[in-house]
């Protein structure tokens, strides 16, 4: 389950668990469109700098990217489920003004080595560094009118960021692009790989974001680690009544207020895993083991199928106590050394499969030994 999600299961996951998936084919050539990068400016943050992605079919969506002009890879970081602003300015009590960040990516910005460009794309109808936020009200609602349909239609996301890579590669100043996600940015991300294949994208990073068998199964598995064996029967009627109701524009009660086309274009139309199985390219997965939106059984699938179906260029990192946002319990994150490793990674993805457990939360404090007196 990602970001709040519905708990429910998945039968077409089991499907691609046990049944070969053929190699994949060549995808055919992405239709042309007409995007256009144009810079207009500076922003509030010294590192980022403001440009908008224009389409004449399609609305302008608002980009932020950080690096020269020197010519170098790209990186384009597509945050998760929530429409909200990727920047703001929060008051604080005394008055004075702090730079937030709703993307997990934000507060990155000064990790990221000098080889990369960076690229944040903006939702639909959301805007950053407008009037700042009082302490009390950032972040401000999840989902924004304005957001609401792109947020309900994967095919939709995937359509906006993969007419971001289209425009990037059109500058001179961009040689390779990579494109990571969090969360429901890694459905996305998988979801550009499959559109534009391997000749527009190089490689793919998922953080937080391997579905294994779409998100009906994340569901049944979080509900069995709770301990929780009679809610996967309800999953299943949901999935039933979802799958029944497709074409139906409106919305399911148990699904959070989520309207259907969320639902079926998420998780009975396509998942990550097999956007992934179409395309053959490096994909660095990195996932908590004690992550309760989305649980680490479902990257373990996700990792599993892409080697059974000879995919080898995978990087699989297992990260022991962290959770959906990559914090351990004490609430000190590893992010920033997960991030290094996808740099270095990305710079030159190796030909085998590297997988490997990670440690890097500080051991719970020991208890303290009885007293003498006692």
């Amino acid at each position: 389950m990602r970001d709040g999600r519905t708990p429910w299961i998945v039968l077409a996951g089991l499907v691609a668990a046990c049944c070969p998936t053929p190699a994949p084919a060549t995808p055919p050539p992405p239709p042309a469109r007409s995007v256009e990068l144009v810079e207009t400016g500076p922003t509030p943050l010294e590192r980022w700098r403001h440009a908008e992605l224009r389409r004449p079919d399609a609305p302008t969506l608002d980009v932020y990217l950080a690096g020269s002009t020197e010519p170098k890879p790209l990186l384009i970081l597509l945050q998760g489920s929530n429409c909200l602003p990727l920047f703001g300015e929060r008051i604080r009590p005394d008055g004075g003004v702090n730079q937030v960040s709703s993307n997990i990516f934000g507060g990155l910005e000064d990790a990221a080595p000098p080889q990369f460009h960076l690229a944040l794309l903006e939702r639909d109808g959301v805007h950053s560094f407008g009037e700042p936020y009082a302490a009390d009200a950032w972040p401000p609602p999840r989902i924004t009118p304005e957001c609401a349909e792109r947020a309900y239609d994967k095919e939709l996301r995937v359509r906006d960021a993969a007419d971001l890579v289209l425009a990037v590669r059109a500058q001179p100043w961009v040689t390779r692009v990579v494109v990571a996600g969090h969360s429901e940015g890694g459905d996305i991300a998988a979801g550009v790989a499959r559109l534009l294949g391997p000749e527009l994208v190089d490689a793919v990073g998922l953080f937080a974001g391997a579905g294994g068998a779409t998100q009906f199964f994340d569901s049944m598995a979080l509900a069995r680690n709770a301990g929780n064996n009679r809610e996967p029967a309800q999953i299943l009627d949901d999935l039933v009544w979802v799958a029944d109701h497709r074409d139906d524009p409106g919305r399911h009660e148990g699904a959070e207020d989520y309207a259907i086309r969320r639902w079926v274009t998420f998780a009975l139309d396509s998942d990550c895993l097999s956007d992934m199985l179409q395309v053959d390219m490096p994909v660095f997965v990195a996932h908590g083991t004690v992550d309760t939106n989305m649980p680490i059984q479902t990257a373990d699938l996700f990792v599993a199928e892409l080697l059974r179906h000879g995919r080898r260029r995978v990087h699989y990192e297992m990260l022991v106590d962290n959770d959906h946002s990559f914090a351990c319990p004490d609430g000190e994150s590893t992010l920033a050394q997960v991030f290094d490793r996808f740099l270095a990674w990305a710079a030159s993805p190796p030909a085998a499969p590297e997988i490997g457990v990670y440690g890097e939360c500080p051991p719970p404090p020991a208890a303290a030994e009885p007293s003498a007196e006692e």
